[in-house]
């Protein structure tokens, strides 16, 4: 379910190869010579009928349905297994707290496994950074700094990180870094940030946004956005299960009790009114929200964009939000 890339070209993909399985099973016939007296289908034997209609076969009995299953299964291994070959490598690197493991469990269906120093193909990692993946379901590998804040020496085992990362094969680099954002833009990211950008791509996110409040969501928005005006930022939260999803303000500043709550559908709309139009007609605000998971759409486009050409298929395959 997740080879968006293979279904959207299984139309094509299908007759092309029915096509070759066809002239294969001819090629296979003809260089067989005519079938043996006891064969079935040479004593005028019909082939099955499995619903109606006939079931092709060659000189020598094969299903063309049963080659093309097969052959398709190969090609889908052949598929899956680059998939795994050119997973990206993407580094989290935030503080305690902040969301990484929820974030990454939303994107890509797992999470990062906490004190494990040895990822799913059995590599040794520091005793900082744990790397996990790629699974079958999800062809990424994920580098938790664990245990690592974003301060002092710490940050410098980031960095030293990523540039001993660089020294080695393309697919040992490390192709993005999902730099978390907690409670407050703290003193130092700046530097830190910029730092990264110069190795790697970069994307600040701030996660669980949903769970804080608007004005200090807001006020750290805005703080990142001053220190470094061109950075990609994305704001996320999942407020499913919660009553996160009700905001105590709409997004002009009008309070909860104008919204009219749809409980059923998880759903508010901001009803105040704002005044009448030329021919007298009310108003109202209309803003809504509801209880859906929101940015990581946005975090995964931003992210594919600095993954090398080879690893995009791979990340695209192994997201789950779009």
């Amino acid at each position: 379910d997740h080879y968006a890339s293979l279904r959207k070209r299984a139309p094509d993909f299908s007759a092309n190869l029915l096509s070759w399985t066809r002239h294969m099973a001819t090629e296979e016939s003809e260089a067989k010579g005519p079938p043996a007296a006891s064969d079935p289908a040479s004593a005028g034997a019909p082939a099955p009928n499995l619903g109606g209609s006939e079931v092709p076969t060659n000189q020598t009995g094969i299903s063309e349905v049963s080659m093309a299953y097969d052959a398709m299964e190969r090609e889908y291994k052949k598929y899956t297994a680059r998939l795994q070959e050119n997973a990206p490598r993407i580094l989290l690197v935030g503080d305690t707290g902040a969301g990484k493991s929820s974030l990454v469990n939303l994107v890509f269906g797992f999470k990062p496994k906490d004190g494990a120093t040895v990822r799913a193909g059995g590599r040794p990692c520091t005793q900082n950074f744990a790397e996990w993946g790629p699974l079958p379901s999800a062809p990424v590998r994920v580098i938790d700094s664990k245990g690592i804040e974003k301060r002092g020496d710490q940050v410098e085992q980031v960095s030293k990180y990523i540039e001993d990362s660089l020294q080695k094969d393309a697919m040992e680099h490390v192709h993005a870094v999902w730099y978390f954002v907690g409670d407050r833009w703290q003193e130092g990211d700046k530097e830190h940030v910029q730092k990264l950008q110069e190795m790697c791509g970069v994307v600040v996110v701030m996660n669980k946004t949903d769970a804080r409040k608007p004005e200090e969501v807001e006020n750290t928005r805005k703080a990142i956005q001053e220190d470094l005006p061109s950075i990609e930022l994305v704001l996320c939260g999942d407020p499913r299960g919660t009553m996160n999803w009700i905001k105590q303000e709409c997004v002009a500043g009008h309070p909860r009790k104008e919204f009219i709550i749809d409980m059923e559908r998880n759903r508010w709309i901001c009803q105040k009114e704002t005044g009448c139009d030329d021919q007298g007609n009310k108003g109202r605000c209309s803003d809504s929200g509801d209880d859906q998971p929101y940015g990581y759409v946005d975090l995964v486009n931003l992210t594919v964009d600095h993954l090398p050409k080879m690893c995009k298929e791979s990340f695209l395959a192994a997201q789950r939000v779009d």
